[in-house]
């Protein structure tokens, strides 16, 4: 739940969940794209956790033979055990250069109430052993993840079932665009799923089937980190005959370490801006013909974040964005959430000057408790006991981006930032209109054929 939930403007609020903010709406006749709607989980290994009161765990992505991981820690409950003072072997990977693993040192759980407080580096860190026979009773045991951080893996062959406690499995069908294309299907909206794990999305797809078996939906592969999957993605959508009424840019990756996509783009900038930069573009003529034929207003919804407040002091590092050796990963990430507030106004600009029913917009879906709980570590459990009341559930996450996406309230407005299903103020950077137009060139010359 969310304890700030005064209204605004449009009678919503941060309390409201998606439901909410679009009941009574018909969306019959209406096709969405919304772009990876699940959490990465194919991509995901299984990490299974023998350890203390408190454990952090993290996710581990891949990309292509390499693995990486996602920096931002999460606290999960462990059931305390008898032997459940101590962790186990933990191994811990260090990266320096993009998406390889040079060093890996095992960590044995130490004996005290702390088992580490690590902070992020590339520095070799030394084995680390305990007796752990001494083990009385339960005790904390945390990763405390501060930034920049890099590397933390807990692997199965290396810990002992003797001692296992907790199972972790990421799944694949959590997140605020599920719940996004469960609520549009909902209302009659025809959603395409746009995902690099079919098999994931298609679990999800039968999930929503079994809620509602008369939605309808697809399954469409859709890497955004490569421009060649989004050129195959919009070519076979094309081929369908579909009209695309509502295009959901909605997929997005959290500071990664330092890494390149098969475009040769950094990883942030690469998936969360330029990925979706292309796909709009390849698609737009679709949503031009769809709004002139059927009258019905197009909508492109950039989901960005409260964290393009926190990009590099220039907003967008054109000469850099490749550069490893001015890189900061959460600058990174804020500056490709400011790209995607960039590109949704100068993209309203240009559609309202050809006189395009179709309407650009961005938002911030809140701090939203599935998302970082997950990914971030703090003190002794703290956010799992304060984080209920003051962070967003699923249902009031993908509030916003189903507000912009269905509600009349937001008929012919275009250009505009949004927050807890309100217009919103963003930061002087996001609504430089220099700025903006300087991005789209940029956009364009990645993105060109060569």
């Amino acid at each position: 739940m969310w304890i700030f939930g005064r209204k605004g403007p449009s009678g919503f609020s941060a309390n409201s969940t998606a439901e909410e903010v679009t009941k009574g709406i018909d969306g019959t006749g209406l096709t969405a794209i919304v772009t990876e709607i699940v959490d990465r989980g194919g991509d995901q290994q299984e990490m299974v956790v023998a350890g203390g009161r408190w454990l952090a765990v993290t996710k581990v992505l891949k990309s292509g033979r390499n693995r990486y991981v996602t920096p931002l820690l999460a606290v999960t409950a462990v059931t305390a055990t008898r032997y459940s003072r101590f962790c186990s072997v933990i191994e811990i990977h260090s990266h320096r250069e993009a998406g390889c693993w040079r060093w890996w040192s095992k960590v044995v759980a130490a004996d005290g109430r702390w088992l580490a407080v690590i902070k992020g580096g590339c520095q070799w860190l030394p084995e680390v052993t305990s007796d752990i026979g001494r083990s009385q009773g339960p005790s904390n045991c945390i990763f405390l993840c501060l930034f920049p951080v890099h590397i933390f893996v807990l692997s199965e062959n290396c810990i002992s079932k003797a001692f296992l406690s907790f199972v972790v499995t990421f799944g694949a069908s959590s997140g605020i665009g599920t719940e996004t294309a469960r609520v549009l299907a909902m209302h009659g909206v025809h959603v395409v799923m746009a995902v690099r794990n079919t098999d994931a999305g298609r679990k999800v797809k039968d999930a929503i089937l079994k809620e509602n078996p008369n939605a309808k939906i697809d399954v469409m592969e859709l890497d955004l980190s490569s421009m060649v999957s989004v050129r195959k993605f919009a070519s076979e959508y094309k081929s369908t005959d579909l009209p695309l009424n509502l295009l959901i840019n909605n997929a997005g990756v959290m500071a990664p370490p330092f890494m390149l996509t098969q475009d040769k783009i950094e990883l942030q900038f690469g998936t969360n801006h330029i990925g979706h930069f292309l796909l709009t573009n390849l698609l737009l003529e679709t949503m031009k013909n769809t709004a002139r034929v059927s009258h019905k207003e197009g909508r492109i919804v950039n989901v960005s974040s409260e964290g393009h407040r926190f990009a590099y002091s220039e907003g967008v590092q054109f000469d850099k964005i490749n550069d490893e050796s001015s890189f900061n990963t959460i600058y990174a990430y804020g500056q490709s959430k400011l790209a995607n507030i960039l590109h949704a106004n100068e993209l309203a600009r240009r559609l309202k000057e050809e006189g395009v029913e179709i309407t650009a917009n961005s938002l911030h879906p809140g701090a939203i408790a599935t998302n970082l709980l997950r990914h971030h570590g703090f003190l002794d459990g703290l956010v799992n006991l304060v984080g209920k009341y003051v962070l967003k559930n699923t249902a009031q996450g993908a509030a916003t981006t189903c507000y912009v996406a269905l509600h009349p309230q937001v008929k012919g407005v275009t250009g505009e930032y949004f927050s807890d299903s309100n217009i919103a103020k963003p930061t002087a950077q996001a609504k430089d209109a220099d700025l903006a137009k300087k991005l789209w060139d940029f956009s364009l010359s990645l993105t060109d054929p060569k």
